[in-house]
C-alpha cells in the first residue's frame, strides 16, 4: 500500500513518510512497517501474519494523489474516511464523507471501466 495513517490520524504517502515514524493500516488500523529498497516503489506492509484484506488493491500513484487530494478538500465539509468499508453494501468506495449525519460515499476513477462496472459500483 502507498498510503496509510500516521499516529494523529493523518493519511501520509509512502514517500513522503520517514522510517522513525509510527504508521497504521487505514483499512484495519493495525501497524505497517515503511519498505523502502533499491527494486521496488516505496510503500507499507503489514507485519507477518496480517489478515488484513481492506487495501489489496493496487493504485496508480495519479489515482491515488487524486484520491488524496480530493479528500483534502472535502474535509471541509465533514469527517472523510479512504477506502472506508461498508459491510451493508459489500463495497468500499475510495472516500467516505460523512455530513450532518449522512454517508456520502464517492468513487474516484481514473482509468476507463465499462457501463457494467460502473453500475455495479454504483448500485451500493
Amino acid at each position: 500500500m502507498i498510503i496509510a495513517c500516521d499516529s494523529n490520524k493523518k493519511y501520509v504517502r509512502a514517500d513522503e513518510a520517514n522510517k522513525r515514524n509510527n504508521y497504521f493500516c487505514p483499512g484495519c488500523h493495525e501497524k505497517v512497517i515503511l519498505k523502502n529498497g533499491e527494486v521496488k516503489q516505496k510503500h507499507f506492509s503489514h507485519c507477518a501474519g496480517a489478515a488484513c484484506v481492506t487495501f489489496t488493491e493496487n493504485e496508480s500513484m495519479q489515482h491515488l494523489s487524486g484520491k488524496l487530494q480530493l479528500a483534502s478538500k472535502l474535509q471541509y465539509y465533514g469527517d472523510v474516511q479512504i477506502e472506508a468499508v461498508l459491510p451493508e453494501i459489500q463495497q468500499r468506495p475510495d472516500i467516505l464523507l460523512i455530513h450532518n449525519h449522512k454517508r456520502i460515499p464517492i468513487e474516484y476513477q481514473c482509468s476507463p471501466i465499462s457501463q457494467k462496472k460502473l453500475d455495479m459500483r454504483n448500485k451500493g
